[in-house]
């Protein structure tokens, strides 16, 4: 008999869980979160995992959090990046499966397995099917004769006000991924990562090669 693999997502990315487990074939499993009045949160299955023991625990974690802060660049001040795979590693986790971190010098910050993966596998393609002329100097400001100024963003951290800023900017599109919840806007181009993370889970469940996934895509 096959083992099982079953997916669960946290609350910030829910969306993207659900976008992933359809991609693997199989529903997101069925988790809930209690949130008390202190900010103390806890999180419980609400389905039966009985007889499920895991035997492998990977975390996949779209956009890896406090990856800037990967040393100190001032006194008194934490690694932040450092604290954070050592929780995870404390926590059971036996891989790590990531998607454009700040620094690479973060997959050396634990023992276990850290897949660092790109998404220029799907921006590319993009960019391709876009038929764009002059792709070398797509850095042209529009001042400088450029028909058209598009810009790629891995993970859309847009704070405060950015969307209305970006969609009030000479950009004619602004091109990211799903890895964190963005706002709509008129110029603002979503594409999906859960092919990528659905691909690479399946294929650490079957003990297959994921370095293709490894592969900084290039236009030229």
């Amino acid at each position: 008999m096959a083992e099982q693999v079953n997916i669960f997502s946290g609350r910030a990315t829910e969306y993207l869980g659900k976008q992933i487990a359809e991609s693997y074939g199989q529903k997101l499993g069925k988790v809930s979160t209690a949130v008390f009045g202190d900010g103390e949160f806890q999180p419980s299955f609400d389905e039966t995992i009985r007889g499920n023991t895991a035997k492998k625990v990977v975390a996949v974690i779209p956009y890896f959090g406090f990856a800037r802060q990967d040393r100190k660049d001032k006194p008194r001040v934490s690694i932040g990046a450092k604290l954070m795979t050592n929780l995870l590693v404390a926590a059971g986790v036996d891989r790590i499966v990531t998607m454009d971190l700040h620094a690479d010098q973060i997959q050396g910050f634990v023992d276990i397995p850290m897949d660092h993966l790109y998404a220029s596998s799907i921006f590319v393609p993009y960019l391709q099917n876009l038929n764009l002329e002059n792709l070398v100097a797509a850095g042209l400001m529009m001042e400088q004769g450029a028909s058209s100024v598009r810009a790629i963003c891995t993970h859309p951290v847009f704070s405060g006000n950015a969307v209305e800023k970006l969609s009030n900017s000479a950009l004619e599109e602004i091109i990211v991924s799903d890895t964190m919840p963005v706002k709509p806007s008129n110029n603002i181009t979503i594409l999906s990562t859960a092919g990528i993370f659905a691909d690479v889970i399946d294929k650490i469940h079957n003990f297959e090669s994921i370095s293709e996934h490894f592969k900084f895509t290039t236009i030229l």
